[in-house]
């Protein structure tokens, strides 16, 4: 049959077999299934699955049921195969039937009704009588055993709310196996893997709606996803909550506007779980937070009426987090709302919608009082947070006001009504922001402080922004903003260099993290010159590194060290001649690191403590990213095949409930895509492509993936040309890029075929020279590979239409040769896709063959559309831009 792309010519053909037929194989697949040939259950179940997802899956599907309503040989095969490698096959056959779309229960379709009955069914038989055999499987240390049994509780779970409401309920979701199925078990260099059970556990999460699963489940995840380095774990738990609380299908998130059956949704529920977020220390949490109110004021204000932060105390250190939280929820209130107000039914002042606004323009919780002590305090980050809170109340109140003004179009009497709502809430908001004298004052003292600023700068004086104020410590005059002399510069720099000399720990960690604080603040670039200029080989850094070498100690000291060689005023910059001394100096003790100090930098990575590892990598990033010489010199000194290195990529996820304070998979990722591989030679660009290309390749075919289509499409790193560019512009190199492209196996590998889409994309230039030697053979069309060379050839022509821009001048139209003109001709019409294989295409009977050419055609004229409209348009501009219409009188 045509669905399962093999057997003789008549079915690679396309023709359909008699109703019988259908019969006889249903009968020859479930026959194999029962069998205890290994081999002849595998690929019974794999033509079962094929024949199922094909054009006639839907009445195999229907004839099955039909014919056995309790899927009875199913039941079988899966008690024979019970304990065996078969059995996985069973259970991939099964996930294809509950998931088929002909199978779900559709009220339009009231002859599927009965399919859908007894798929359900049979589904919670599964539940009630299989979930033992289910663990079994789950606990059996094959990939391929564990991700059958979860692609069919996926399948269960999808059937709909019931079927998962009882899953949720019934499954075991502590057995000890289940939150190891979701680590990344990245394999050396060098080696494959064929299954990891990481995606078919993604699959399962995300198909609950854990609104069914009640609050105790919503905190657990709640819980997880606020874990410190929690990894993929708070990863999934983050985004089973998102959809969650904000699909209004799952039933927390209302959706009065539905018709015919609206969602009341659950907004206790709703606000109980925002309430227990850790908004102000954990991203996530925010995140969460931020897309529940977003664009709904009922939201924003119930959460602002019981807002769970402490705003009177100015002094408390979560103050400042405290309202920026508020201002972000304020922003995210207004962040694409839809005001639904009719022109010919204005709302009144009382109505709940209106009262909600309000309530998120003047947040219950920060009152005039608090507000006007922010605004005047003379802290000046506090003065900018609650300015900053200010700012988004009265951008929610202009587009209000604005709203409601657009309704004034309307009838007079409506008028009325729509200006008595605006004064109504005017007069409300004015009672509650801050004092317009405050505003004034605010105004004025920051002008004083700004001409005070000038006139310093003017008298040269001698003072510089506190460095303890950057810090975030010291006491009361320094919070408030008192400027310490120069001097202070000096004396505490030669501290924090003392004290990472000290052998005691703790003075060692506390001077580390308080150099890179004073470094990261605004007096951050004078620290490091004052350094460099007074030490230029960074001598007091090379002795705390040698003195704490083999010590937790060295990755406070790299750490540091990470922060001087990546602080933007210590990178080469033309326009800065006075800053070239600084870098040089830096790139000299960055070369001595690598010439020096890598064998010191192999023991701290093949360290068990994930601290040092961490440490080590973000020194390493460091340097290169100070530019591609030293970039150039780490890929040529640097032992990357080191056993620990492919080790540090892994994701190390804890059984839930217990947590992990460091992991260095964030701090591999960094390192990896700081190199620029443009710099490291074909023979890297290869081995990426074969990282990237192997199956189940997990974080190392990521990442090896992510480098390349930055190095492939970023015109900085020497491979994309950018002929456009002003002064100087770029040739890049399109033979190497060419070659590469046609080292990626783009038909059977994702990340091959997005990488090739990645860099053709608008790119006439790159889309012709691949077709002009496509590695492709689409001249035999009865081919296995036939129909995937078609589709890329098809997803190329799109992705080069797709952001692409014409760059013709209307005053100087191109000749029929020039070189773009003929790129995107070669792209509307491939070379190898010749007129006769086009037509041969065409005219086949195989809808599937049919179907790609067909498309390939549709993108071609899509294309060529795009050209000829531009070239259209050329001649219109020209034809207005040469006729006097304004001498004339006469009007375009």
């Amino acid at each position: 049959m045509p669905a399962m792309g093999h057997g003789d010519d008549s079915e690679v053909e396309g023709e359909e077999l008699p109703k019988l037929s259908h019969e006889v194989k249903l009968k020859e697949l479930l026959r194999n299934l029962n069998s205890a040939e290994i081999k002849l259950c595998s690929n019974a179940s794999k033509d079962f699955i094929k024949l199922l997802r094909g054009r006639a899956g839907g009445e195999l599907l229907r004839l099955y049921v039909q014919n056995s309503s309790k899927l009875t040989e199913l039941d079988q095969a899966w008690n024979l195969q019970l304990g065996k490698l078969g059995l996985s096959y069973v259970l991939k056959v099964i996930s294809a039937i509950l998931s088929h779309p002909d199978g779900v229960y559709n009220s339009n379709d009231t002859g599927g009704v009965g399919i859908s009955r007894a798929l359900d069914k049979f589904a919670h038989s599964i539940i009630e009588e299989k979930l033992g055999e289910l663990y079994k499987e789950l606990n059996s240390k094959e990939a391929k055993r564990q991700n059958a049994a979860l692609l069919l509780l996926a399948s269960v779970v999808r059937r709909g709310s019931g079927l998962a409401s009882d899953v949720a309920k019934s499954f075991d979701f502590k057995l000890p196996i289940f939150p190891k199925l979701v680590e990344y078990k990245a394999k050396r260099i060098g080696t494959t893997r064929k299954h990891s059970t990481r995606q078919a556990f993604v699959g399962l999460a995300m198909s609950f709606r854990i609104a069914e699963m009640g609050p105790t489940v919503e905190g657990d995840l709640v819980n997880i996803s606020g874990r410190e380095d929690g990894g993929v774990a708070a990863e999934l738990a983050h985004g089973v909550l998102v959809i969650a609380c904000t699909d209004p299908s799952n039933g927390l998130m209302p959706d009065l506007n539905r018709q015919p059956n609206p969602l009341k949704g659950n907004l206790k529920r709703l606000l109980d779980l925002m309430k227990k977020l850790k908004a102000t220390d954990v991203d996530y949490h925010r995140d969460l937070l931020l897309a529940i109110v977003k664009g709904r004021p009922l939201f924003g204000s119930a959460f602002m009426d019981e807002f769970p932060y402490n705003v009177e105390d100015n002094a408390s250190p979560n103050w400042f987090f405290a309202v920026s939280l508020a201002a972000n929820l304020v922003l995210s209130v207004g962040s694409g709302m839809s005001f639904d107000f009719k022109p010919e039914d204005p709302p009144s002042f009382s109505n709940p919608d209106v009262q909600s606004l309000i309530k998120c323009i003047c947040p219950r919780p920060f009152t005039r009082a608090i507000v006007n002590k922010g605004l005047l305090h003379t802290n000046s980050l506090m003065k900018h947070g609650i300015l900053r809170l200010v700012l988004e109340e009265l951008k929610l109140l202009d587009s209000l006001i604005t709203t409601i003004e657009s309704n004034y179009c309307s009838s007079d009497h409506m008028r009325c009504k729509w200006l008595s709502l605006k004064q109504d809430i005017q007069n409300e908001v004015r009672i509650l922001l801050p004092d317009t004298q405050v505003l004034l004052s605010l105004l004025s003292s920051l002008s004083t402080h700004s001409k005070s600023l000038e006139s310093s700068l003017k008298r040269t004086a001698d003072s510089e922004i506190s460095l303890e104020q950057a810090m975030g410590h010291g006491d009361d005059s320094e919070v408030e903003g008192e400027e310490l002399p120069k001097l202070s510069h000096e004396v505490k720099l030669k501290e924090l260099l003392r004290n990472l000399n000290s052998a005691e720990i703790k003075l060692c960690s506390n001077a580390s993290k308080d150099f890179i604080k004073l470094l990261r603040g605004r007096a951050g670039g004078e620290l490091l010159r004052l350094y460099v200029q007074n030490s230029s080989k960074l001598t007091e850094l090379d002795q705390a590194w040698n003195l704490q070498l083999g010590k937790p100690g060295l990755s406070y000291v790299l750490k540091v060290i990470s922060a001087i060689l990546s602080h933007p005023d210590g990178v080469y910059n033309s326009n800065d001649t006075g800053g070239v001394g600084i870098s040089r100096a830096l790139d000299k003790f960055a070369h001595s690191i690598i010439e020096e100090k890598l064998g010191d930098l192999y023991k701290e990575l093949n360290s068990k403590e994930a601290k040092r590892q961490n440490a080590a990598l973000l020194l390493l990033a460091s340097v290169v990213r100070r530019g591609s010489g030293l970039a150039s010199d780490v890929a040529k000194s640097f032992d990357f095949k080191l056993p620990i290195f492919p080790k540090l990529a892994e994701y190390k996820a804890k059984r839930i409930g217990t947590t992990r304070k460091h992991s260095t998979r964030q701090a591999f990722v960094g390192l990896a895509m700081s190199f620029r591989i443009a710099e490291m030679g074909p023979t890297v660009e290869g081995d990426l492509v074969n990282i990237s290309g192997r199956e189940d390749g997990g974080v190392a075919a990521e990442l090896a993936h992510g480098v390349l289509v930055i190095a492939c499409t970023d015109h900085s790193n020497g491979l994309m040309p950018d002929l456009n560019r002003q002064p100087n512009p770029l040739k890049g190199n399109l033979k190497r890029l060419l070659d590469l492209m046609k080292k990626l196996k783009a038909t059977d590998v994702d990340y091959h075929r997005d990488l090739l889409l990645a860099i053709v994309k608008g790119r006439p230039l790159f889309g012709s020279a691949f077709m002009d030697e496509f590695p492709y053979n689409v001249e035999d069309n009865a081919s296995p590979n036939w129909f995937f060379a078609v589709s890329l050839a098809v997803n190329l022509v799109l992705s080069v239409g797709s952001g692409l821009s014409f760059d013709f001048k209307p005053e100087d139209p191109p000749s029929f040769s020039n070189p773009d003109v003929q790129s995107l001709i070669k792209c509307i019409c491939p070379r190898p896709f010749t007129r006769a294989i086009v037509n041969k295409g065409l005219l086949h009977t195989n809808s599937l063959m049919k179907h790609g050419i067909l498309r390939l055609v549709l993108e071609e004229l899509k294309l060529l559309d795009s050209l000829i409209t531009t070239i259209e348009s050329s001649v219109v501009f020209t034809f207005f831009s040469e006729y006097p219409f304004q001498e004339s009188g006469v009007k375009p």
